[in-house]
């Protein structure tokens, strides 16, 4: 998801997507992207494996991005058959959600920091 305000956000260098849960051919095997268009490759590629996930429930993957100033955040995410992937969104959507959990300023003020300073997405 991209973000438009005055401050320049902090880039994403690479994306790493590994599946956890499905089929085996496919998990344990993390892809790492780099270069331009990162979220929108990445979500190709889960769009694909999304399709082999359950009618009911979902499927795990882990998302693993290193932005330009060196920081990584890695969070798990699931993968429901009949969702498309916005994985920039859902990124940003984890973080607003931990943001809001109420469990103090030491567990909240790095999520707000992710969504103040880096680019969650295309």
């Amino acid at each position: 998801m991209s973000t438009t305000d005055h401050r320049t956000r902090i880039a994403a260098t690479a994306v790493t997507i590994e599946r956890v849960e499905g089929d085996n051919s496919e998990c344990g095997r993390p892809l790492t992207f780099t270069g331009t268009d990162l979220f929108a490759r990445v979500d190709t590629v889960l769009n694909v494996w999304r399709q082999s996930a359950p009618a009911l429930g979902y499927h795990k993957y882990d998302l693993a991005v290193r932005f330009a100033d060196g920081h990584t955040i890695k969070v798990q995410l699931e993968l429901n058959r009949d969702v498309p992937i916005d994985s920039g969104r859902e990124l940003y959507d984890t973080a607003a959600a931990y943001v809001n959990l109420g469990w103090g300023p030491q567990y909240s003020e790095p999520w707000q920091s992710l969504l103040d300073n880096y680019q969650l997405g295309d």
